[in-house]
């Protein structure tokens, strides 16, 4: 198998390849598999080099862990035993920072974030929702929401500024999370910490 490689994190297109090679009867034809589903056709790409492959642009429901089978057929039509690898397929991600990290109670934090997609489709009112949680307890404390359109092959920026007045003191995470119409529940892309310090009296 040339590719995917076992246990490896795909979030773009890649190859399903293997080169493959019969010294008897001849390669017949190559098949693959994802997830247990049907056996399909592997083209030929070079035949040189027995090499033989497409391509997997993943879409949003492709997110997760999957299985690629492969088998080859010679002109005897002996099949060989499949082979497999299971990889982890993630179109959608992000990244988010809480500024300052430190922050006395009463002013405000800003918190910056991004989101990329690299599905091979336009995801149109995706559910973005910034959550302020408790670190200790968990308690969700505040939540932003918005609803953007993310096109495909995109990263897109924001940012959200809110007064610290009604957090006591102590440490808190910022947790973004997505969700599209298709998902069940939101996917947490990305997470950070930042701390409010009792307020500064004056003298």
């Amino acid at each position: 198998i040339v590719s995917p490689v076992s246990g490896a994190k795909y979030n773009t297109g890649f190859y399903i390849a293997a080169i493959v090679a019969d010294d008897a009867s001849g390669v017949y034809k190559v098949e693959y598999q994802i997830d247990g589903g049907a056996w399909r056709l592997l083209p030929i790409a070079d035949s040189s080099t027995g090499r033989y492959s497409t391509v997997w642009a993943p879409v949003i429901a492709d997110e997760g862990v999957h299985t690629i089978s492969f088998r080859a057929i010679d002109k005897s039509k002996n099949m060989s035993e499949p082979v497999s690898v299971g990889i982890i397929i993630e179109v959608l991600f992000g990244a988010i920072t809480a500024r300052p990290e430190l922050v006395y109670q009463g002013r405000d934090e800003e918190i910056s974030y991004s989101i990329t997609n690299n599905a091979n489709e336009d995801i149109a009112n995706l559910k973005v929702k910034v959550a302020i949680i408790d670190a200790d307890n968990k308690e969700i404390k505040q939540t932003f929401e918005i609803m953007p359109n993310v096109p495909m092959n995109t990263t897109i920026t924001g940012s959200l500024i809110f007064s610290t007045a009604t957090l006591a003191p102590k440490r808190y995470l910022a947790v973004l999370e997505a969700a599209t119409a298709e998902m069940a529940e939101y996917k947490t892309l990305a997470s950070t910490t930042f701390e409010v310090k009792p307020a500064i009296e004056a003298a």
